[in-house]
């Protein structure tokens, strides 16, 4: 259980899990063809999942799972026809007992439907999906079965290609870094917290940056065994300094994200942030409220493919 924090989070969390229509548009679709028979079928290269043929259908003859970038997308090959280009409407998946919502959108004759990592686990273990489009699934439905789709989904998960950040810098966090004593006071009470509740010693890392006009940030984690500061078993805190004799003070504060700085979309000197939780796909951006660094949105939701490359 983790302990009390000595401050409030500033930052924040990240928030819920969003569905997102931008992204499946930046990932060329594959059109799907049916599985050979009534059996889950990995497809030919890259995490692609083919579906068997579905029963019960109107406007719908195929499907596949795909994942890129951390991302899942349900395709479905609809009749000539059904569904009109440049489609969107909401779709209903039910999966035995369980029912998830998520936006559809008609793209190069496919349908595309985002797929969250919640779905995954009744996909691998149920026994049919059933798909419907627009209200009531007045203009398209089908039901897939999920025979072979633990198998299949688990050899294709490994071959997600992982989110591109290749627009940004990273901040990489040493714990041979000068800056670990000042992060180290700077983090004490919080320290002190951790290992009160833990009984362990919280492993120190940090990093400065420069922005502009004199200006200092400094980043600093506190990470140890367990999961305290949650899966990844680290904090991460930003500080600032206005000019060489400022005093720092937080403004940021998260847990478990590998932290990036995007000169790009500087406000007042100060750079945007751009954090992805390890081995995750919530790629989010921070930007500068004249005091703090606070959300501004998902990059993927908004239809960001990454920043400009630049010295922070």
């Amino acid at each position: 259980m983790r302990g009390s924090r000595s401050g409030r989070h500033l930052a924040g969390r990240h928030p819920g899990w969003r569905l997102f229509p931008a992204i499946l548009l930046a990932v060329a679709p594959t059109v799907p063809t049916a599985a050979a028979d009534d059996r889950w079928q990995e497809g030919v290269g890259g995490a692609v999942a083919i579906l068997p043929v579905p029963t019960a259908a109107e406007g719908i003859v195929g499907g596949s799972l795909s994942c890129a970038e951390q991302r899942w997308t349900l395709i479905l090959r609809p009749e000539a026809g059904a569904v009109p280009a440049g489609t969107e409407a909401r779709a209903r998946l039910v999966i035995g007992d369980a029912a998830f919502e998520t936006p559809a959108r008609e793209a190069a004759g496919t349908l595309q439907l985002g797929i969250d990592k919640l779905m995954l686990e009744p996909l691998r273990t149920g026994a049919r999906l059933g798909v419907s489009l627009g209200e009531k699934g007045g203009m398209a439905r089908a039901i897939f079965p999920l025979a072979g789709s633990r198998t299949v989904i688990d050899a294709i998960r490994p071959r997600c290609s992982p989110v591109d950040m290749g627009g940004y810098r990273p901040v990489p966090l040493s714990e041979v870094d000068p800056a670990v004593a000042t992060a180290a006071e700077l983090m004490k009470d919080e320290a002190g917290l951790f290992q009160a509740a833990t009984g362990k010693t919280a492993a120190v890392a940090a990093a400065t940056l420069d922005p502009a006009d004199g200006n200092h940030l400094l980043f600093a984690s506190l990470c140890g065994p367990g999961a305290y500061y949650g899966p990844s078993g680290c904090t991460l805190s930003g500080f600032a300094r206005e000019g060489d004799a400022g005093e720092w003070r937080e403004v940021y504060n998260t847990d478990g994200v590998v932290l990036y700085v995007d000169p790009a979309g500087a406000r007042d000197g100060w750079p945007d942030l751009v954090t992805l939780p390890p081995g995750g796909d919530s790629v989010l951006r921070w930007a500068w409220d004249g005091s703090a660094y606070v959300p501004a949105g998902d990059r993927l939701a908004q239809g960001e493919t990454g920043g400009q490359a630049g010295d922070p």
